[in-house]
């Protein structure tokens, strides 16, 4: 009972220090406490007609309150009280002791989210634009209706079609391009930019350059921003790589440690003279303001999902064709668009003895030449000429470097 009576006495406070624009609260600490009083012993008794009783009466009261006050008012304390009852009736039931740190969670959030009454408000008025909140709910709709709705097995000639995996290819670029979005607005579009392709190069890079292909292709003047971030997206793809080496074949060659380094290091070196040169154009020449319009940008999104599937069936066919006896030749039809994959199954090799280390170190560079060719196709399908050669400059640097440390080591 203490523990319905401490969720009574956590929202209730919250109520009774509550002052509205026509006076306090109709119910304060002392109403919130005896109705989780009143909950714990409709739970405790267990009488399906005591409880319901219990209810119509606070029901009534709550009511003939209403009735009685003057100008418009919410449903929150009441809404808040029957959350008390039936927080409160939910832990004094036999058996589900398991509840009582969920109903004790549930009354804490809900007292925050009391008190946190105007900067919700503010935020959502002044804040969210009803385009951003429509862009919102398409973008659940296509994570949790759509998607599970895709088939999930291969499809179409050779088996090249994966529906549900290439739809997730569509969450992943339009979610980026969705939380850059809000972090261009609220942090600034260089800011935003950078922390889209830092969180975006440790899941997918492919997936990064997409987003800013496209974000270029509807405002060109975002080219130099969208270099500097897509470069230091694909840098954080070499320690990926060495260290998902380590992890699968249990062992990490100091060539392929100092080779990956060399390439992250290379590509940092280049994002930052990159960014000196964005420097200099702003101080050179007046800021303008970048404009908004939609968070949910899905047309380059498909674009990438259909290029994807493009590159798939002649993957795919030239598997079912040539076979993959040659591991260096699968490992690049592989890579086109997963380098990870092909990375963790050869590295599974080596530590089972059929490849060698060095002919891993030759398969790795193959995969990512393969890989930065396709975001060759990418900057250049669903961005601009422009942007393609300057990451062609970007992956020359990078690749380069990290062929030429394994190949010296």
């Amino acid at each position: 009972m203490a523990i319905a009576l401490l969720i009574g006495a956590l929202v209730g406070a919250e109520r009774e220090t509550r002052q509205t624009d026509h006076g306090p609260v109709r119910f304060g600490v002392r109403d919130f406490v005896i109705t989780s009083a009143v909950g714990w012993v409709c739970g405790a008794i267990h009488e399906p007609w005591f409880t319901a009783l219990a209810v119509v009466a606070l029901l009534t009261i709550m009511v003939l309150h209403r009735n009685d006050a003057t100008g418009p008012h919410g449903a929150t304390t009441e809404l808040a009280l029957l959350t008390v009852f039936a927080l409160s009736y939910a832990v004094s039931l036999p058996a589900t002791s398991a509840l009582i740190p969920i109903a004790i969670a549930l009354a804490i959030v809900v007292t925050l989210l009391l008190d946190a009454k105007t900067s919700v408000k503010r935020f959502f008025h002044s804040r969210i634009t009803d385009v951003e909140f429509a862009a919102t709910v398409r973008f659940l709709a296509l994570v949790f209706i759509i998607w599970p709705m895709m088939p999930d097995q291969h499809l179409g000639p050779y088996g090249f079609s994966h529906p549900r995996g290439l739809w997730q290819a569509v969450l992943l670029v339009s979610g980026l391009s969705y939380v850059g979005y809000f972090l261009d607005k609220f942090a600034g579009p260089r800011l935003g930019a950078r922390v889209v392709a830092v969180l975006g190069g440790l899941v997918s890079t492919t997936a990064v350059t997409a987003s800013l292909a496209a974000r270029i292709r509807k405002d060109p003047t975002q080219l130099p921003l969208a270099w500097q971030s897509a470069t230091l997206a694909n840098s954080i793809q070499f320690p990926r790589i060495a260290l998902l080496i380590g992890l699968f074949s249990e062992s990490l060659p100091t060539a392929v440690l100092v080779a990956a380094l060399a390439a992250f290091l290379a590509g940092l070196v280049v994002s930052y003279v990159i960014g000196r040169v964005i420097a200099h154009l702003q101080r050179a020449a007046p800021t303008e303001s970048v404009t908004l319009a939609n968070p949910l940008q899905l047309a380059p999104a498909l674009r990438f999902a259909a290029y994807l599937a493009l590159v798939s069936l002649g993957s795919s066919w030239a598997v079912a064709e040539f076979g993959t006896q040659a591991l260096i030749v699968a490992s690049a039809l592989g890579s086109v668009l997963d380098v990870d994959a092909v990375l963790i199954t050869q590295a599974g090799l080596v530590h089972q003895g059929v490849v060698s280390m060095t002919l891993l170190e030759a398969m790795t560079v193959v995969a990512v030449v393969a890989n930065m060719m396709v975001k060759l196709g990418i900057a250049r399908f669903t961005g601009s000429w422009a942007f393609f050669w300057r990451m062609s400059i970007s992956f020359a640097v990078m690749v380069l470097l990290f062929a030429g440390v394994l190949a010296l080591w």
